[in-house]
């Protein structure tokens, strides 16, 4: 299972037009994509194992430093940050990076996943257009990026290029003279962070609205200035939509089980253990489920992996159908399964229990003209704060599915149960 997702990871990054790499917390490299060599000359064997500071430019060090502290702070993605990066051949080129947490292991070891893409000829031409007001009509019409000039007081529209236009879905007409926050813009009155006449470029991560109504995430860069005698505000914006999905994608490839759609074990026990650190903290009942397949062997040797397959995404959809939103569904082995079921004592659970071996146990399974049928054998424990961990959990609740599986299958056992 593993071995698959790899494989689909590694396609993916390989075909992407972006850089991707990832970081240990101290800023060294552990693995570049293909596309570094391509962009940047370097092989990847020459870079892994290298600390970051050895290829952006000194002046830049220092901002890389915080940008990764701000991630280990929050404990959230971060993105925008613009530096310099040492080509083989000696040359700077600039990129624009988003960044996140990939995983933390159970020694507080981070990881950091960062895509990356080259802006250096967005950059030149941002700095030529704030060096020279006079040519700002000609540039609107040559830099690849969406941009929009505002007035500061009134917020109107004054001008709008094509890039911008085609993210909008807007014409010029339709927007020139209009306010921003009127049509394009979903932020409400006092949240634009652009505040002060006299302000540095802000750069952050935001929402337009297009003409179909739908928000678009973007990068945005937005400077005060004065052109043809006024105050306006200078946005320039880049559609991050295609980023936004590669990060959906990756989050939930390293979350999801692909044959089932369910949780995968290591998202289980992650869910698991803030549920029960809730549980310990508020004093809220949290129970577990464990339950496999009853003579799931005989099933895949009678009628096919295949067949099996079809069994388990079977099983996975009655799961979801009859237990509760709220419970944490996972395929945690072959044909095991586990439920984090939280605010919900161990009575209560063995009744959700039941329900879920009714439902299975009267469900067929077509494949191929095949009809098959099976049953589950369920365990059941409640989480004991203060006399237990996740570990220990997992182990009652273990033990309760095997004197399940012991006294005939197709039953329940919990862990209060003496038979």
């Amino acid at each position: 299972m593993w071995g698959d997702d790899a494989e689909r990871f590694r396609m993916f990054v390989e075909s992407a037009n972006d850089i991707f790499y990832t970081l240990t917390p101290e800023g060294v490299f552990n693995y570049v994509s293909p596309k570094w060599t391509q962009l940047l000359g370097h092989e990847p064997h020459e870079v892994a194992g290298q600390a970051i500071e050895n290829f952006v430019h000194p002046e830049d060090v220092e901002l890389c430093r915080i940008f990764l502290e701000r991630i280990i702070t929050s404990g959230k993605a971060q993105a925008g940050i613009q530096y310099r990066i040492k080509k083989k051949s000696g040359q700077w080129q600039w990129h624009e990076s988003n960044a996140s947490l990939l995983k933390q292991g159970n020694d507080g070891a981070a990881v950091f996943l960062a895509v990356a893409r080259d802006v250096t000829e967005k950059k030149e031409m941002e700095e030529a257009l704030y060096e020279s007001n006079d040519r700002l009509e000609n540039l609107l019409l040559e830099l690849p990026v969406a941009i929009m000039i505002i007035d500061y007081n009134t917020r109107e529209i004054l001008e709008i290029n094509q890039n911008a236009m085609l993210i909008l879905g807007y014409s010029g007409e339709q927007l020139v003279g209009r306010k921003c926050t009127d049509y394009v813009c979903p932020m409400k009155k006092g949240e634009c962070p652009i505040l002060d006449q006299g302000m540095e470029a802000n750069h952050s991560e935001q929402e337009v609205i297009n003409a179909s109504g739908e928000r678009v995430p973007v990068h945005k860069s937005a400077i005060t200035m004065h052109h043809d005698g006024r105050n306006v505000i200078l946005e320039c914006f880049t559609d991050i939509s295609r980023m936004k999905e590669m990060e959906r994608r990756l989050q939930e490839m390293a979350q999801t089980d692909e044959l089932t759609g369910l949780c995968n074990r290591r998202y289980f026990v992650e869910q698991a253990r803030l549920e029960l650190a809730r549980s310990k903290r508020y004093g809220n009942p949290v129970s577990m489920i464990g339950f496999d397949i009853d003579h799931f062997k005989h099933i895949n040797d009678r009628f096919g992996h295949p067949a099996g397959d079809a069994v388990l995404r079977a099983i996975s959809r009655i799961s979801r159908e009859t237990l509760r939103e709220t419970d944490i569904i996972a395929r945690v082995g072959g044909e095991e399964f586990g439920v984090i079921l939280p605010e919900c004592a161990i009575d209560s659970a063995g009744i959700a229990a039941e329900r879920l071996r009714k439902s299975i146990e009267a469900c067929v399974c077509e494949f191929e003209g095949i009809r098959i049928q099976c049953t589950i054998s369920l365990g059941i424990a409640q989480y004991s704060a203060g006399q237990d961990d996740l570990e220990g959990l997992m182990k009652r609740t273990d033990k309760a599915l095997y004197r399940a599986k012991d006294a005939g299958r197709n039953r329940i056992c919990k862990t209060s149960d003496q038979s």
